[in-house]
């Protein structure tokens, strides 16, 4: 029986966390909590409270053919059903060190709005660290807060996200971590496991991000602003957070081959074997 877990945390080094919502192995008995399964360093076992009982979100899980009830995604309202979990340092990430980091889900909003996916940022103030979000225009965006200098650094893709298409995308950003003035052009997009054209907005008072305060959170700002409305994957397909080390970073052949596991976690249940290509660690 294949552990996609496991695989997708192959590729992800020693310090990550996916967070498997939906996924009742995960959950404590009245589905009200997901712990997360992440590295053997750090994101391993960090509890997400639900804002209800998951089973009592106005849409059902949608669970891959039913086998074991191994979760293919989860939908979220857009008003008042999210996640969230006690602010830890694992989630911050000390840019001013060169620590970069990685954000990924596979996600199938159902509007295009300014909707959030995952953030440590309140809607407004000082109080933020970053915020992975769909933005008004339908584009997927990743942007980084310096709260001592009140200002951002951002990308933003250029041709906007098509929700008409009725599927789900699997989207990730990757920063390198360089910070400065220049921090955005360290970002980089991908969209279906290859990379997309983006446009970059730096701000000459960027230093770094500040490790602050704040609630991290899933389909929603800190302060219940810009919930998402639409779904996200599920079980091992969930959202994931990737602290880049001195033992690895995630890679453009990394994304591609964490696409392709997280195709093939969709089309099976627990012991339904499919084939599997070879992949490549790098």
């Amino acid at each position: 029986m294949r552990d996609f877990y496991a695989e997708i945390g192959a590729f992800l080094g020693t310090s990550y966390a996916i967070i498997p919502i939906g996924d009742p192995r995960h959950e404590n008995a009245a589905h009200t909590t997901v712990t997360t399964v992440g590295g053997p360093v750090a994101g391993n076992g960090l509890v997400f409270t639900y804002s209800e009982a998951r089973p009592d979100f106005d849409e059902a899980t949608v669970f891959v053919r039913n086998q074991q009830r191994v979760p293919l995604w989860v939908p979220f309202n857009g008003s008042d059903e999210e996640l969230d979990t006690p602010d830890d340092d694992f989630w911050s990430v000390d840019d001013s060190g060169d620590q970069g980091f990685s954000v990924g889900a596979w996600i199938w909003p159902d509007g295009i709005a300014n909707e959030t996916i995952f953030a440590k940022r309140v809607n407004v103030g000082a109080n933020a660290e970053y915020l992975f979000h769909v933005e008004q225009e339908g584009k997927i965006g990743l942007a980084l807060r310096d709260a001592n200098a009140s200002v951002n650094a951002q990308t933003i893709m250029d041709a906007a996200f098509a929700p008409s298409t009725k599927f789900r995308q699997f989207v990730v950003v990757t920063y390198d971590g360089r910070a400065g003035a220049d921090a955005a052009d360290g970002l980089k997009t991908y969209v279906g496991g290859a990379l997309v054209a983006t446009t970059a907005t730096n701000n000459v008072n960027y230093v770094s991000m500040v490790n602050g305060a704040i609630t991290p959170t899933v389909a929603m700002r800190s302060g219940a602003t810009s919930l998402y409305d639409g779904k996200i994957g599920g079980g091992p397909t969930g959202l994931f957070f990737m602290k880049h080390t001195a033992a690895g970073i995630l890679t453009a052949q990394n994304i591609a081959d964490i696409y392709q596991v997280g195709l093939e976690a969709q089309r099976a249940g627990p012991g339904l074997l499919i084939p599997r290509r070879k992949l490549v660690k790098v």
